[in-house]
């Protein structure tokens, strides 16, 4: 997945953390947490994304995060030292419609 500039979900644009300049790597990540309707965070390396990580449920604090590499979802509760809670079926994301999205994940999370 090609790393986007702007949020696919509310087209502000994604603000970068760059690592220390120590480190030789060519990892940084992008967020976007401005509104409170969604939460977005990932991993970019080379201009290819190797994490996303959004945001379930702001009263659970659950996250969904695609591991592109692995071709693994896995939902982990932050509060509890990141751990992972599950795993659900892989699948490739849609930011375009995040309502839609978090309601498929839910469905999974709950049949699994």
């Amino acid at each position: 997945m090609k790393a986007p500039i702007k949020c696919p979900c509310c087209g502000d644009p994604l603000l970068n953390i760059f690592p220390p300049a120590e480190d030789l790597t060519n990892k940084h990540s992008k967020y976007c947490n401005r509104r409170v309707t969604h939460s977005i965070a990932m991993i970019v390396e080379d201009d290819e994304v190797t994490s996303l990580s959004i945001g379930i449920s702001h009263k659970t604090q659950l996250q969904a995060t695609w591991m592109f590499g692995m071709r693994e979802i896995w939902v982990l509760d932050p509060s509890n030292k990141d751990k992972i809670v599950t795993t659900i079926p892989y699948f490739e994301p849609n930011l375009a419609d995040y309502r839609r999205l978090i309601n498929k994940i839910k469905t999974y999370l709950v049949f699994s």
